[in-house]
């Protein structure tokens, strides 16, 4: 048996192993954290359980461009604050790509396809023709489209837009 202690998150009690037999043991073991190399190559702070600090919102880091979200920011979690962090985080980085007076390239001094407007990134279901196989939308579209079980996203000159 064991015992959450001052200097250790866990001490072995002498003396109190027990024996059970049984047919099937479930093991939860908890979380400690993302391992430490990532954040100590890149100077990111950590709290005590060794998650990657962030701001609430922006998922930032104290690196400016670093950002993090889902388990190694908050600890482990359910699947959907991963997806919903990831999200957000991804918002995060757009707004920061596009900082007007940034030191990130521009679309207009990148070469490859212009940039795509916002009102075109999203496609209203209702806008969507009557499909039912990625090929057949891709078609009627002229996108590439993948299918995904919360929704469409749309894969257009390399970047991902998500509704």
């Amino acid at each position: 048996m064991v015992t959450p202690s001052d200097n250790a998150p866990f001490c072995e009690i002498p003396s109190s192993e027990e024996v059970w037999e049984c047919d099937l043991v479930l093991l939860s073991l908890g979380f400690l954290g993302p391992e430490r190399e990532i954040a100590d190559q890149l100077k990111i702070s950590c709290d005590e359980r060794s998650n990657f600090q962030a701001t609430q919102q922006a998922f930032a880091t104290d690196i400016p461009g670093v950002f993090a979200a889902g388990d190694c920011r908050r600890g482990q979690s359910l699947v959907v604050w991963a997806i919903s962090e990831g999200r957000g985080a991804a918002s995060a980085i757009d707004q920061f790509l596009s900082r007007p007076n940034g030191s990130t390239p521009k679309a207009d001094s990148v070469k490859g396809p212009p940039a795509i407007p916002l009102e075109e990134r999203l496609i209203v279901a209702l806008d969507l023709p009557s499909a039912n196989d990625a090929k057949t939308l891709v078609g009627q579209l002229g996108r590439e489209v993948m299918f995904y079980k919360f929704g469409l996203e749309l894969f257009m000159s390399g970047e991902a837009f998500a509704w």
